[in-house]
């Protein structure tokens, strides 16, 4: 009995459908037909449980956009010349539907090609961000598409096709405001308001299975409209040819998500059915109420009994009453913009993606907007790969804890200097890798070895603030080259570049180093060797298995050793301070870096 209720329940959330036919520039029987094949094939072939397969706002409105690009090129034909007007409408219905079925036709190849070559990996590339803003910007064309059913005005596709389409078609309704049918408009507004009443009761209550409003609408609308000769009297267009049953079948022999998906269009296509997918709507529902499959079968024989029993039933609807249900379909989709604040927050750049989405959507219609999304999403995505964070490490004292932080319970440990990245290490952030690193530390290129035998003693004053902190027995004396010029001398650094020039171990984290390349793999070669050149140890630890698999293999070990590998950063630390210990020990004063001054 529950997957019956459920069942019912995703029917009546169903009833869009027969306005998404229009959408898709097809008679509403053809929704009809979408809602019941697809639905039975992916009982068999799909596996999700809560997914509900049908008519779907955005993809038959794509589809009815390729549909009437496709009929502009075949107007400029001879398709229908010496045709009777009657046998035009007829043909032009026929043309149209051809060419819904072969978009679903070809989709469901492309889909099954692609699970086939495990492509799902591309929707990776599909961002939540992107996916709530493309959708709330199909919303917009959706919602606009059905204004001329509530305003009872003829709009012609050529007037509002192209860029920038939805501002020539409110364009085209203000110049034409004279043309709007006030029964048409009244009664549109009040299946509006009954909805979102509805709807709201349903929300306030919890009701777990919700009120169907739609189904109401549908039978008291059609009643109505029948009764009362809502066409002949109000001029109110209704919906006339809905014909029973089922087209002419064809025979297929079909052969799990995506592959679900391109059997369910490649046989859809053989019913008369053009492009189907899952409804955020319905599937929500089904959701909530912990259904299976099951329900989508009991959902497509309660559509063959409507198709079979009830289809010539409908033909006095209303088009004003179907376009208030997809109105009102549509909130859950604009309640999206709400998202953008939350984004905001968490990520600008997110944001930025939502918000990009949805105006390339709107300004550029639906498959443009689709694509330029798609690109900003992707371009974004590089960018962020190619600058991603980095910072310096602290020990917590008394610890072999090292993070990136500050204050009275961190050490900074003198002569050290930690690096760690947080990004794998490829060619397209090898050169923020290295500059972030000579940023954070020192610059083996700005640096030189002194000997004690190159060098004299420069006296200054005590209480110079350049030398007061400096870190020496005897603040009166400063080791530098002995050629120094004076304008050298009196660029002496500060107390924090005194620290830099006593780096002696620079360590690189590489816990967040996911994989490196073999443009990696060149980069710290090369760093290895500068730094070895001024005499400042180049140590990396907390590798990764892959990772010390490229270092193995692209001869770094073999050039540095293992021994400027380490398992922890508090291994490299130790080995660090004990091996600066020595070198002091051996010779005291012999060697000093001196960090000049960067033009």
């Amino acid at each position: 009995m529950f997957y019956w209720l459920n069942g019912l329940n995703d029917r009546d959330m169903a009833m869009p459908g027969l306005a998404y036919a229009m959408l898709s520039t097809l008679p509403a029987v053809y929704g009809l037909y979408t809602s019941f094949t697809p639905s039975i094939v992916y009982f068999i072939m799909g596996s999700s449980r809560h997914l509900c397969i049908g008519t779907f706002a955005v993809t038959s409105l794509m589809v009815g956009k390729v549909v009437q690009k496709q009929m502009v090129l075949a107007s400029y034909s001879n398709v229908t010349a010496g045709l009777s007007n009657s046998t035009s409408a007829e043909n032009d219905i026929n043309l149209r539907l051809q060419y819904a079925v072969t978009v679903s036709f070809f989709v469901g190849i492309l889909q099954i090609t692609l699970a086939m070559l495990r492509f799902d990996i591309i929707t990776s590339y599909l961002s939540d961000p992107l996916i709530s803003g493309y959708t709330t910007g199909a919303a917009c064309h959706v919602f606009s598409s059905q204004l001329k059913h509530m305003l009872g005005m003829e709009i012609s596709a050529d007037q509002t096709q192209g860029l920038f389409s939805l501002f020539k078609l409110y364009y085209y309704v203000s110049a034409h405001i004279k043309l709007i049918k006030l029964p048409v408009l009244l009664l549109g507004t009040i299946c509006v308001i009954i909805l979102l009443l509805t709807k709201f009761v349903s929300d306030k209550f919890k009701l777990k299975i919700p009120i169907p409003a739609e189904l109401i609408l549908v039978i008291l609308g059609t009643s109505l409209s029948y009764a009362f000769k809502f066409e002949t009297k109000f001029q109110i267009p209704i919906l006339k040819n809905v014909p029973k049953g089922l087209q002419k079948i064809a025979d297929l022999r079909y052969c799990q998500e995506l592959y679900a998906y391109g059997v369910v269009n490649i046989v859809g296509s053989f019913f008369s059915c053009f492009y189907a997918s899952g409804s955020l709507s319905r599937s929500a529902i089904q959701y909530s109420l912990g259904s299976t499959q099951l329900a989508n079968l009991i959902s497509s024989l309660v559509v063959l009994l409507a198709m079979v029993v009830l289809a010539s039933y409908f033909q006095p609807l209303p088009n004003a009453i179907l376009a208030a249900i997809v109105w009102v379909a549509l909130k859950g989709i604009f309640k999206q913009v709400y998202d953008v604040k939350l984004l905001w927050k968490v990520s600008k750049v997110d944001a930025f993606i939502w918000i990009s989405s949805f105006v390339a959507v709107v300004c550029f219609d639906v498959d443009i907007g689709l694509a330029i999304a798609i690109g900003i999403n992707i371009t974004l995505s590089v960018i962020r790969a190619s600058r991603p964070s980095y910072a310096l490490l602290q020990n917590f004292k008394e610890t072999e804890i090292y993070i990136a932080s500050s204050g009275k319970t961190f050490d900074n440990i003198p002569g050290v200097k930690i690096f760690q990245y947080r990004a794998p290490l490829f060619y397209a952030n090898v050169e923020h890798f290295q500059n972030s690193l000579y940023k954070s530390t020192i610059h083996p290129n700005f640096c030189t070895v002194v000997s004690h035998d190159s060098t004299n003693w420069i006296e200054s004053n005590c209480d110079n603030e350049y030398f007061k902190d400096y870190p020496d027995e005897n603040p009166k004396k400063l080791l530098i080259p002995e050629n120094s010029s004076d304008e050298f001398v009196s660029l002496l650094p500060t107390k924090e570049k005194l620290l830099k020039r006593s780096v002696h171990t620079i360590i690189i984290d590489c816990s967040q180093i996911s994989y490196i390349d073999s443009m990696g793999l060149n980069i710290l070669l090369t760093i290895s060797r500068d730094f070895k050149q001024v005499g400042v140890d180049f140590f990396i630890c907390n590798c990764q298995g892959n990772v010390l698999e490229t270092l193995e293999n692209g001869g770094y070990i073999n050039e540095n050793g293992l021994a400027s590998i380490f398992v922890t950063v508090h291994d490299a630390v130790q080995t660090a301070i004990a091996k600066e210990h020595v070198n002091l020990a051996c010779k005291p004063t012999d060697i000093l870096l001196v960090e000049e001054p960067r033009v």
